[in-house]
């Protein structure tokens, strides 16, 4: 091989050329990234010097206080972690007194922390990236990218009552309210994570751009990027090879479920309920609190591994956890349980473990306590005791109940016990591998840091098996298994050797290719449904954009019709656009017979009548109805429409329709003709 090459690729120790080559790649793709989506320059650099300003600036500032000793690209995941705690504090501390607007006071401090910080590791001791070492982590962060959902400008609707349109619409809330409400129902109480909306709330804050733009649109590939990172460089921290770290990361960033896909070539509903991906691509906020997990974990082993510096990783680890608890609480009891039993059961390192858990615990107690003690949030609200229902109500058991002869709805305890092995094979996928190969291998006693993967695991499968919640959030709590098995994995190849070597890499290696065509069918196929408007969307859009700008940020919207999620672009509060995230929903789930029953309560009823006869008959005793709920003084609006959707082959087709009364309309009632689009109309209710 050619001098040069060589020197390209096994650089000097201290060469910092390995470091160059990936940091420009990042940086590239963070910043170019919605160009290809259709955004412009301006906007997607606006965005990218966001993430660097607002999130990596005072992450560094925080390491270079606390722990500067890792590599480089180590140091760039847990710098955009950590960097999310500060962006958090900072906006939330400035909405509660409504100064958002100084925002800009977080880069200054980030920069004048930074200078002022001491050097305690040399440029030249920190452990170096070499080319080659670059190239191999840049391939979980393309596969990230390549299955990111970025909304264009184009792209103005996703859907009906999707968790894209639930998150934006509250985290429209957290950039102009404060307390939150429920963004979907005015006026009623919303307790949720909100921590995970603060990124998209504060860049819009700052680029003046639409809050569903930097989330969806702009903002929409950082987040599975640093995850994709997250996990490689957790991978690398146990020792792991470097294309093994590599394809553990592969292993969760190409993540389907397997059982959907081989289902769909043999004709059968096969679905095991193993929606991992749909966390990291369609929820920002389980994917935040992934990030936050899998950091957490590079520090607890820092802290196993290297306990002179206890003080400074515990306050890392209070700062991660009090995020965690306000991205996604789901990540933290599975660890909380996991770290318990570890200083149970394990004499070794019994001090770390035990600061670490007081630290952890009294972080994360505030916003934990704000978010269970309500009695009628979501905390409290979510989960039903239903033994196995995760199972007994996937498509695989029931495919092969019925082509036994049984009854899906009532599948015999035998039958559901047979299947439970092979269930749990199909839910962890590429991860039953991992473990199999960390079982096989594991020295006894194990390491503290792989008995706390193990427990963290275990515990967080435990809800799965026993749980049943609307939405089946109760898998969220297995993610945090999914993680931990690959790391296991990941350590497991270390040890592995000969032919068992071989062995293990065919299995794993077959399963990644399935996945990755699993992908890319999925991504071909998706590409061709959805919604086809017609008509002059552009003045709808137009409409739209008109309340968001000229209307008092405190007005409450009707509309007639909100299967177009108006509000994520109008920014405003509906009086009513849906019931399905309320928590009266989530206590309203029922199982009978191995099957979800029919939700029949219509929490909030008497809005949505109000709403619909308002927009079909408009008179003055309805406005008062409305009126008696906003309250008085507060700005309504009313958003009219026409639009006709009719199902077809693979895609729904919708038409906007001229309204030919939108001057009449309400006009008997008092009602304010303010803003008119041909297909829209825009009025004021009187006071």
């Amino acid at each position: 091989m050619p001098e040069p090459v060589l020197t390209l690729l096994m650089p000097s120790p201290h060469s910092p050329r390995g470091s160059l080559l990936f940091f420009g790649c990042v940086a590239a793709a963070l910043f170019t990234f919605p160009l290809v989506a259709g955004w412009s320059v301006v906007q997607a650099l606006g965005s990218g010097a966001f993430a660097v300003a607002f999130v990596f600036l005072p992450g560094y500032a925080c390491l270079a206080w606390t722990d500067d000793q890792h590599d480089r690209i180590t140091s760039a995941f847990l710098a955009f972690v950590v960097g999310l705690a500060p962006l958090t504090l900072c906006f939330v501390t400035l909405a509660a007194f409504d100064a958002r607007q100084y925002l800009w006071i977080l880069p200054v401090l980030g920069c004048i922390a930074i200078l002022a910080a001491p050097r305690r590791t040399s440029t030249r001791d920190r452990p170096t990236t070499t080319s080659f070492e670059a190239c191999i982590a840049l391939l979980p962060i393309a596969a990230a990218l390549m299955r990111v959902e970025i909304e264009s400008p184009a792209d103005w609707f996703r859907g009906f009552e999707s968790d894209n349109s639930f998150h934006v619409e509250n985290a429209i809330e957290l950039s102009r309210h404060w307390p939150m409400t429920d963004p979907r129902i005015a006026g009623e109480p919303l307790r949720y994570h909100f921590m995970s909306y603060v990124p998209a709330s504060a860049a819009s804050l700052v680029l003046g751009l639409p809050v569903r733009v930097c989330m969806l649109g702009l903002g929409a590939h950082l987040l599975p990027m640093m995850f994709a990172l997250g996990l490689f460089v957790a991978a690398r921290a146990t020792k792991a090879g470097v294309i093994t770290s590599a394809c553990a990361a592969l292993a969760l960033v190409l993540h389907v479920d397997l059982g959907t896909h081989v289902g769909r070539v043999l004709g059968v509903d096969g679905a095991i309920g193993s929606y991992f991906d749909v966390g990291i691509y369609r929820s920002i906020t389980t994917v935040q609190g992934l990030c936050v997990f899998v950091a957490i974990a590079i520090v607890l082993r820092d802290a196993l591994t290297n306990q002179g510096q206890l003080g400074r990783r515990l306050f890392l680890l209070a700062f991660l956890s009090a995020l965690a608890s306000g991205s996604k609480g789901s990540v933290l009891p599975p660890l909380f349980v996991a770290l318990a039993a570890t200083w149970l059961w394990r004499r070794a390192d019994r001090r770390v473990i035990g600061w670490a858990l007081l630290v952890m615990a009294l972080a994360a107690l505030p916003f934990t306590a704000w978010l269970t003690l309500d009695s009628d949030g979501y905390a409290q609200s979510m989960f039903h005791f239903e033994p196995a229902a995760a199972q007994i109500l996937s498509g695989f058991q029931s495919s092969i109940v019925a082509g036994f002869g049984g009854d899906p709805a009532e599948p015999a305890p035998w039958a559901t016990a047979l299947l439970f092995v092979p269930w749990v094979v199909g839910f962890f996928g590429i991860g039953t591998v991992a473990a199999w190969a960390w079982f096989r291998t594991r020295p006894r006693p194990s390491s503290t840091f792989e008995f706390l993967l193990c427990a963290t695991a275990l515990s967080g499968f435990v809800p799965v098996l026993f749980l049943m919640s609307h939405g089946f959030a109760q898998l969220l709590f297995a993610y945090d298994s999914q993680v931990c098995v690959i790391l296991l994995g990941a350590i497991a190849s270390t040890r592995v050797s000969g032919g068992a070597r071989i062995g293990y890499a065919i299995a794993a290696g077959a399963v990644l290719a399935t996945q990755l065509v699993a992908v890319a069918w999925t991504k071909a196929h998706d590409a061709r449904i959805g919604p086809r408007f017609t008509g002059d969307v552009a003045r709808y859009r137009s409409a739209l954009e008109w309340i968001r700008t000229e209307t008092p940020s405190d007005a409450v919207l009707l509309i007639d019709d909100p299967r177009l999620s108006a509000t994520t672009w109008c920014e405003r509060r509906a009086f009513f656009e849906t019931r399905r995230f309320t928590p009266a929903m989530h206590a309203a789930l029922q199982v009978e017979k191995g099957r979800v029953i029919p939700i029949e309560a219509r929490p909030f009823a008497e809005r949505e009548i109000l709403q619909s006869e308002f927009f079909s008959n408009p008179t003055a005793d309805g406005v008062r109805s409305i009126r008696a709920i906003v309250g008085p003084h507060k700005p309504i609006i009313a958003l009219r429409t026409r639009l006709v959707v009719t199902p077809q082959a693979q895609h729904y087709a919708c038409v906007f329709e001229p309204l030919e009364d939108a001057a009449e309309f309400g006009r008997a009632c008092g009602l304010e003709f303010v803003h008119a689009g041909g297909i829209v109309a825009v009025y004021r209710l009187p006071d």
